[in-house]
């Protein structure tokens, strides 16, 4: 039997095209997870080490919570800092009860400009994680951390 000439079974897949295809691929899964509303923010522009020491952040307690008239999202803190209290307005109240926190240990931004919110003023700013979803979760310090314990 005479052989006939060979022929290619696949053909030959150049890297640009497969580039094509990888960023095609990685677009459709990011559509998919915008659409199922799992997405990560994008990282905050660069700071120096002397922006970041100048936040003075440290434990406290929740001693008192109670829901703000008028609104759906704040709730009026009191946080106990060690050297006495601040009252801060968190945006957590579609999320957490008051008395499901009373008593948590929170870190708190505690030289952040007082902002006048709902007729009150909010002096300070408790740090949570926020996950792809939107649901907050408290950073919360070791239950052996004093209030006021400075955060470095």
């Amino acid at each position: 039997f005479p052989m006939q000439a060979p022929q290619l079974l696949f053909e030959k897949i150049e890297d640009p095209e497969i580039d094509r295809q990888v960023q095609k691929l990685n677009a459709t899964k990011e559509l998919n997870l915008q659409s199922a509303g799992l997405v990560y923010k994008e990282i905050k522009p660069e700071i120096s080490y002397e922006d970041f020491a100048k936040m003075d952040l440290r434990v406290g307690q929740i001693i008192e919570a109670k829901t703000v008239s008028g609104s759906t999202r704040l709730l009026q803190l009191t946080i106990d800092i060690g050297s006495g209290t601040r009252n801060v307005l968190s945006g957590i109240a579609e999320q957490y009860r008051t008395d499901e926190i009373i008593g948590k240990k929170v870190v708190i931004l505690t030289n952040l400009k007082p902002r006048k919110m709902m007729g009150m003023e909010s002096q300070g700013m408790i740090l949570m994680a926020e996950n792809m979803k939107g649901h907050f979760a408290f950073l919360r310090a070791d239950k052996d951390s004093d209030n006021g314990s400075i955060i470095s």
